[in-house]
């Protein structure tokens, strides 16, 4: 008890080593629960699928070398023709930019929805794959 009253007393006779202290310690704590909780949500927790260890994914090889995404066509062969697997899925990520006034904007769309369809906008689109 006596060195807790000790510590009291150093740390209000010197104010701006106490207000640094415990604001070294204040964002030490935050960022090390910011880091934790980020490790923990990418790295530690599995995906939230049933049986999400089986869960893979297959890109074609280009006959030069390298990787590409899967084409429709070929997705629908495999779709077809598997065998060894309960289940195949794809996406396909599509990016539209808008352009009007007052200023541009980005947005990222789900299959289906045309940037037409948005009403007074002047709109150009183009796909990246």
């Amino acid at each position: 008890m006596h060195d807790l009253k000790y510590a009291f007393r150093a740390l209000v006779r010197q104010p701006v080593f106490s207000v640094v202290a415990l604001l070294t310690l204040a964002l030490g704590i935050g960022a090390n629960s910011a880091i934790f909780s980020l490790v923990k949500g990418v790295l530690l927790d599995g995906l939230p699928y049933e049986d999400s260890e089986a869960i893979v994914v297959a890109w074609e090889r280009k006959p030069e070398g390298g990787t590409e995404f899967v084409s429709p066509p070929t997705f629908l062969d495999w779709k077809d023709r598997a065998s060894t697997m309960s289940a195949l899925a794809a996406f396909r990520h599509v990016r539209h930019a808008f352009s009007g006034s007052p200023r541009s904007s980005r947005a990222t769309f789900q299959p289906g929805v045309q940037p037409a369809s948005i009403p007074s906008r002047r709109c150009a689109w183009s796909e990246r794959h």
